[in-house]
């Protein structure tokens, strides 16, 4: 399905002669505005990376996709969207910063979704080398399907982190492992990608 086929399912009455939901009820519902909505549903706009992962973890919440629909590994090429540096935390890439993004060939196909983060510098040696890339991709999951593993996160401070969860002290909170650096304690996190895999550099090649 693509976002006008997924906005527009979304619409769909709940029940046989239900009222259809308005796009306001869905833009409030995905924390963007209601002619956001409209232009996604008439393909006048399509959303962005960030945008894109919550409508499909939504999508998949209320039914409308299925992890299989979209886990297809038939996928060799991804973007490049952000940077993972000192301290494991994440900058993410933009337009207005004069890098954009970029299309790197992995060695093997991975899941529709996925996203790639490259290292730079030595401080997360030996996990992380300098020219690897990370490949993630967020697709429902939250901290606690996730505890234990590697993941990409924001915390509740709006921080992004490669960081390995595990339970903090307190309900819903989460202590961040890094592997060279000091541990974070009882952070709240409010957004997981899983990590699907790390290429080394001389296995993936820019495309695009």
């Amino acid at each position: 399905m693509d976002v006008k086929e997924i906005i527009r399912a979304l619409r769909q009455p709940a029940t046989p002669g239900g009222k259809r939901r308005t796009q306001l009820e869905i833009s409030l519902e995905l924390g963007v505005g209601q002619s956001t909505i409209s232009k996604w549903e008439n393909g006048s706009q399509l959303p962005n990376f960030f945008e894109a992962q919550k409508l499909r973890a939504y999508a998949v919440h209320k039914g409308i996709l299925t992890e299989t629909s979209h886990d297809l590994s038939t996928l060799r090429t991804v973007s490049i969207v952000g940077a993972v540096g000192l301290g494991e935390q994440i900058e993410w890439y933009s337009q207005g910063d004069g890098v954009g993004l970029e299309l790197v060939e992995l060695p093997f196909p991975v899941p529709e979704g996925c996203f790639a983060l490259e290292a730079r510098g030595t401080s997360m040696h030996p996990r992380v080398k300098d020219g690897e890339i990370v490949v993630a991709r967020a697709n429902g999951h939250t901290a606690e399907d996730l505890l234990g593993q590697e993941v990409v996160l924001r915390t509740g401070e709006g921080i992004y982190l490669l960081k390995t969860l595990r339970r903090g002290y307190s309900p819903g909170h989460f202590n961040l492992e890094s592997h060279n650096g000091p541990l974070r304690e009882d952070e709240r996190v409010e957004w997981v990608a899983e990590i699907w895999a790390i290429i080394p550099s001389r296995k993936w090649v820019r495309v695009g």
